[in-house]
């Protein structure tokens, strides 16, 4: 029952390819259970799927939140990736969050390895992130805000 649902979108490009979230997901069903309006809530997928970089920019260039931009550590290394990203409405308010926020330096996370199995806690993270004037000072587990 939040008035104002946040925009969000994922990713970075792969390769040259852009793999979004399916708008049935369970990244999709997190999103919009903590008061967010996923951009990519129509698609059919469970899975990922392929987007052209031209597509994303259409729906996401006014999305309020970014989640999950590969494996950027800040918002330079997404801009440096590619200048034009920084056009985004996410980039630039910083309000662009990873998950690897409990990360090793030697690979594991656990986001992929304990978060997917307590999706109760990604779900409190999300609405962290998206509501945090609901939520006082609560801080995400899994997630962090790049600097």
């Amino acid at each position: 029952d939040v008035e104002k649902r946040p925009r969000v979108f994922t990713g970075l490009p792969w390769k040259g390819t852009w793999y979004i979230p399916g708008g049935k997901s369970h990244l999709a069903a997190l999103v919009d259970d903590a008061g967010g309006e996923y951009i990519w809530k129509d698609n059919p997928e469970r899975g990922s799927f392929a987007v052209s970089l031209e597509e994303v920019f259409r729906r996401a260039k006014d999305a309020e939140v970014w989640l999950h931009p590969g494996d950027a550590k800040g918002l330079s290394a997404i801009r440096d990736a590619d200048s034009r990203f920084a056009s985004f409405g996410a980039w630039g308010r910083g309000d662009v969050w990873n998950n690897d926020r409990r990360s090793l330096p030697e690979g594991g996370n656990d986001y992929h390895e304990v978060g997917l199995i307590r999706p109760h806690e990604l779900l409190a993270d999300i609405a962290i992130i998206l509501h945090p004037e609901l939520l006082g000072e609560l801080t995400p587990k899994y997630h962090r805000k790049l600097p």
